[in-house]
């Protein structure tokens, strides 16, 4: 679905991305894990096309986006929800979902605004009332439903459980199982190893704006060895061609 080929990124004489080459999988979970500063939220940015990239490729479903606008991104199917909180404060709840359309308001955008109502029904009493008056959490949960106005194939999210109390994390993790139960595909940007091999099918660890290893979810829960090894930046045989220069 998403392939990424020696990409390199930057802002003004600060390199962010050193040659990252990665895969997602059609309908699978995949995670980025590393501590903050590693590059993940700029990897995400590109992805999106909200930084552009120096040198490399962005392929999504066959197509080369590399130098297409977010606009088109979110047209065709990929959509982010970023760690930081990006609301219009002023705005209203329900105008603020609204936003996550890629084509305006219509029918079909409206069924989706009713599938997010769904998922997250603690936004239905706040519907009218200014975005900027909820509580950090609820917020962040605003995104989360904003994002998926748009039906993505890809969802993109960066820490998902920041600024979550402990209930709201354990149902966005069950939000995220179930969309991609229902096929759309995720890429996760995590600073917790756990957290992330417990749901993701691959997971790829990053330091320094470079992919530095790469293993299942599954092999990197039975293994605490490995774990250790996987966050050191010790490459397993299959992470080196996706590495190489």
């Amino acid at each position: 679905m998403l392939i990424i080929r020696n990409l390199h990124a930057g802002y003004d004489v600060c390199t962010a991305l050193h040659g990252v080459n990665l895969a997602v999988e059609n309908e699978s979970i995949t995670a980025i894990v590393g501590p903050s500063g590693a590059g993940k939220t700029s990897l995400a940015n590109c992805i999106c096309g909200h930084l552009p990239s120096s040198a490399g490729h962005i392929i999504f479903e066959d197509r080369d986006i590399t130098r297409r606008p977010a606009s088109e991104r979110l047209k065709r199917g990929i959509a982010c929800v970023p760690a930081e909180l990006r609301l219009f404060p002023e705005m209203s709840v329900q105008e603020n979902l609204e936003l996550g359309s890629a084509d305006g308001a219509d029918s079909k955008s409206g069924r989706q605004v009713d599938f997010a109502l769904s998922l997250f029904s603690e936004l239905k009493p706040c519907l009218r009332g200014p975005a900027g008056f909820l509580p950090s959490g609820l917020q962040r949960i605003l995104m989360f439903a904003r994002a998926l106005i748009s039906a993505p194939r890809l969802l993109i999210v960066d820490q998902p459980s920041y600024v979550l109390s402990g209930d709201q994390a354990q149902r966005i993790t069950r939000t995220i199982s179930q969309l991609n139960r229902g096929g759309t595909s995720i890429l996760l940007l995590e600073e917790n190893l756990f957290q992330a091999a417990k749901l993701a099918d691959t997971v790829y660890c990053m330091t320094h704006g470079r992919i530095t290893g790469r293993h299942s979810g599954l092999e990197l829960l039975a293994d605490r060895t490995l774990q250790s090894e996987f966050l050191r930046g010790a490459l397993h045989p299959a992470a080196e061609a996706m590495v190489a220069p």
